[in-house]
């Protein structure tokens, strides 16, 4: 996991993060909104955390993210309430893209 800090006692501005069980390679960053860009088996995923909730989704077979209207083949959305989500530590996004990602192969099993 690489990351670019920011000052003293402040979390990084961005990591890179790699989950080799999923397939998945993505960077978590930002500040209100927080994202999380990348791919899982070689699709696009893209995480959300702004106001009080977040998203995460999965491109379909197309490589159409279900926001942009993909819902073909493989597409994967999940969303839930989460109280100041803009400003969610990035750990914590990093746990919930990998509970996602345990849903999403669950789901395509």
């Amino acid at each position: 996991m690489a990351s670019q800090s920011g000052s003293e006692g402040e979390e990084p501005i961005f990591l890179d993060v790699s989950l080799p069980e999923y397939e998945a390679q993505f960077s978590v960053e930002g500040w209100c909104p927080v994202q999380a860009f990348g791919t899982v088996k070689d699709r696009d995923l893209y995480f959300r955390g702004r106001h009080d909730s977040w998203s995460f989704e999965v491109a379909d077979s197309s490589g159409v993210l279900p926001s942009d209207g993909g819902t073909g083949a493989g597409s994967f959305y999940r969303e839930a309430r989460f109280a100041n989500a803009g400003r969610m530590p990035k750990k914590i996004v990093i746990e919930f893209i990998r509970q996602c990602l345990s849903d999403y192969f669950a789901s395509s099993a």
